[in-house]
């Protein structure tokens, strides 16, 4: 549930940063390669952790009795309760681990390519 719509959603930034950030005709610097992974990686995190807080609702629903009838009233629930912003809990802290973890993931995995493909 969490995972396709997200990781669907994580080339299209990387992409569109490369382009923006790239000369027509030239390749993509390092620098560019590593803001648009981390920016992706961000994004990302951005349309996984309201599916991640609802998730975690749920597994902790039932401890002194249930409290949600499924996924709809959860989100429902939560955010009648809480407002909107109880969905990205957590967000900041992911957006933090998230930009240097997929910047180098991005940064090795252009490298690598480039490194194998001139090899040849």
């Amino acid at each position: 549930l969490r995972d396709v719509p997200c990781y669907g959603l994580y080339f299209l930034p990387y992409e569109v940063i490369c382009t923006a950030l790239t000369k027509p005709g030239q390749e993509t610097g390092p620098l560019a390669v590593a803001f648009a992974g981390g920016t992706a990686g961000v994004v990302t995190w951005g349309c996984a952790t309201p599916m991640d807080v609802v998730k975690a609702r749920l597994q902790m629903d039932g401890q002194g009795g249930r409290q949600y009838r499924g996924v709809l009233h959860c989100v429902v629930a939560s955010v009648r309760a809480e407002g909107v912003a109880v969905l990205f809990r957590g967000l900041l802290l992911n957006s933090l681990r998230a930009f240097p973890v997929n910047a180098i993931t991005f940064l090795s995995y252009e490298s690598l390519l480039r490194a194998m493909t001139s090899a040849h």
